[in-house]
C-alpha cells in the first residue's frame, strides 16, 4: 500500500516564536504580509517567478521533498536566489509512517541541498501534520520528528500546516492552539497558520514576544 500524501498550502509561513525563530507573533502578521511564496508548479514557471521577484519582494520556494529530479529541479534556483526552501519530509512513495523515517528522509534532503549550494540554514523542513481524527498517534508522530530535526540538523528551521492537526473536529481553535503549544516546545520554528487569530498569538509565550 502506497503512504499518504501530502496535502496543500494555504498560507505562508509565519514566525510562530521560539528563542530559535527571534520573532514574536506579532513580527508574523508583517512577515505573512511581506514574504511571497513560489509554489512548486513546472520548472520554466518557477524560473520565471524567481526572475520577476528578485529584489523586489522576500520570496521562498514551497515544496520540495525527496525526489530526485524535484530537488535537481528546485535546489539550484534556490541557491542561485538565496532563497529559503520549505522541504517536506517525505519521498516520492508518499510520508512515511514514522518519525525515524521522516527524520531520515530531512537529513538525505540536507545532503543534496548541500550538494546544490543550499546551506541548512535555508531549509524549513514541514514534518506533516496529520489529522488526529484519523489518528491519534499523529500528533507525537510531529512531535518526535521536530525534536529530531533540531537534534540532527540543528541549523535548519521547521514548519508546519497548523490548522491540518484539526482537521474533522470541533473546536478547531482550540485544538489548534494546544498543539502550537506543544509544537513550540519541540523546536517548531514557524507555522503556516493565521497570524492575526487572537488564539493562535495567545499560544506563543510572553517572554518570547
Amino acid at each position: 500500500a502506497g503512504r499518504p500524501a501530502a496535502g496543500g498550502r494555504g498560507r505562508s509561513p509565519a514566525a510562530a516564536g521560539g528563542p530559535r525563530a527571534g520573532r514574536g507573533c506579532g513580527a508574523a502578521a508583517k512577515a505573512a504580509e511581506a514574504a511571497g511564496r513560489a509554489s512548486t508548479r513546472p520548472p520554466n514557471f518557477i524560473q520565471k517567478a524567481a526572475k520577476h521577484l528578485d529584489n523586489r519582494r522576500p520570496w521562498m520556494i514551497n515544496s520540495i521533498k525527496k525526489e530526485q529530479n524535484i530537488m535537481n529541479e528546485l535546489l539550484p534556483l534556490a541557491a542561485e536566489y538565496n532563497v529559503p526552501v520549505v522541504a517536506l519530509a517525505m519521498d516520492k512513495d508518499g510520508i512515511p509512517p514514522s518519525s525515524k523515517e521522516r527524520i531520515n528522509v530531512c537529513t538525505q534532503i540536507t545532503e543534496q541541498a548541500d550538494k546544490h549550494g543550499v546551506d541548512a540554514s535555508k531549509l524549513f523542513f514541514d514534518p506533516l501534520v496529520m489529522p488526529i481524527s484519523s489518528d491519534y498517534k499523529g500528533a507525537t508522530v510531529t512531535f518526535d520528528t521536530l525534536s529530531g530535526i533540531k537534534k540532527q540538523i540543528p541549523h535548519a528551521k521547521t514548519t508546519m500546516g497548523l490548522s491540518n492537526v484539526s482537521f474533522g473536529l470541533v473546536e478547531r481553535k482550540h485544538v489548534n492552539q494546544a498543539f502550537l503549544i506543544a509544537a513550540l516546545s519541540h523546536g517548531l520554528d514557524s507555522a503556516i497558520c493565521d497570524p492575526t487569530r487572537q488564539s493562535v498569538r495567545d499560544a506563543i509565550p510572553i517572554w518570547v514576544i
